[in-house]
């Protein structure tokens, strides 16, 4: 997430409110405060993989950011039996560096990168192994306006 918490332990819940926070400070910090923004400063992964060489923050928010992806990746495929096509869009589509840290070392799962391909810019077919990938750039706002005007 690039502000919200995701998935906590609620009893971190309980220990903010014994220690004196509103339940508005509570809000805020799990749905602005948090995420890429809580860990590096910076809730845009564009700023995340600049800063990553020098800062050890952004290397940690892109490296949890990537084992986050990579945990509920596995987990999809695991529940469905496999998969034959993995969809990457949004921020992921525009970062190749994103792609690569998601995909790599999953060969064991069908999921075999194409490294002169990861590279290039969407839409591009990015695997050659079992399980096909495409890096798809996405325009959510757009969607979101054209379903609304259409409502």
């Amino acid at each position: 997430m690039s502000t919200r918490s995701g998935s906590i332990d609620p009893s971190i819940l309980i220990y903010l409110g014994e220690k004196g926070f509103s339940f508005e400070k509570i809000k805020r910090i799990l749905e602005e405060d948090s995420g890429l923004k809580g860990i590096s400063g910076f809730w845009d992964m564009r700023k995340i993989l600049k800063r990553m060489k020098r800062d050890k923050n952004s290397k940690l928010a892109y490296e949890m950011f990537i084992y986050e992806v990579k945990k509920a990746l596995g987990s999809y495929i695991a529940l469905l039996g496999g998969v034959d096509l993995i969809v990457l869009g949004g921020g992921m589509s525009r970062a190749p560096e994103v792609r690569k840290g998601i995909l790599e070392n999953l060969e064991e799962m069908g999921i075999k990168i194409d490294k002169k391909k990861i590279v290039k810019n969407s839409p591009v077919k990015i695997s050659s192994g079992k399980v096909k990938v495409i890096s798809l750039e996405t325009d959510e706002e757009k969607l979101i306006f054209e379903k609304i005007k259409n409502l």
